[in-house]
C-alpha cells in the first residue's frame, strides 16, 4: 500500500509541469493516473483479471504513449467526425431535394448525432 501512495505521489509531482503544459484530457500521465486509480481499486476487490488488464495497460501508456501522439489521435477523431458531419449534410440536402418529410427528419436526426460527435471529440482535445 505505502508503495503505491509513493508510486502515485512520485507520478503526480514528477508530471506536474507535463500536465500543467498540456490541457488535462490529453495527457498521457492523466492517462496513467487513471490507469494507477482503476488499479487500487481492482486490488482493493482483489480483482484479479482485472489487476492483470490494468498492469498490461499501465505498462502499454508508460511504454508507448506520448502527448504528441495521443494529441494526432485527438486531430485524427476529430477530422473524422468533421468528415462524417460533412456527409450527414449532403445526405440531408439529398432528402430536402426529393422532398421526403420523412426521409427529412431522419437525416436531420442523424447530423445532429453528428454534430454532438464532434462537439465531445473537441472536448476531448481540450
Amino acid at each position: 500500500m505505502k508503495k503505491t501512495i509513493l508510486l502515485s505521489l512520485a507520478v503526480l509531482v514528477g508530471s506536474t509541469a507535463v500536465a500543467d503544459a498540456r490541457p488535462l484530457s490529453q495527457s498521457c500521465t492523466i492517462k496513467e493516473q487513471k490507469i494507477m486509480r482503476e488499479l487500487r481499486y481492482a486490488r482493493e476487490h482483489r480483482n484479479q483479471h482485472r489487476i492483470w488488464g490494468l498492469e498490461r495497460a499501465l505498462a502499454e501508456v508508460r511504454d508507448r504513449c506520448t502527448d504528441e501522439g495521443l494529441e494526432r489521435k485527438y486531430r485524427e477523431n476529430i477530422a473524422d467526425k468533421e468528415r462524417k458531419v460533412e456527409e450527414r449534410k449532403f445526405d440531408l440536402r439529398e432528402a430536402e431535394a426529393e422532398g421526403d418529410a420523412k426521409q427529412i427528419r431522419k437525416r436531420m436526426k442523424k447530423l445532429r448525432e453528428a454534430e454532438e460527435e464532434l462537439r465531445e471529440a473537441r472536448k476531448e482535445l481540450r
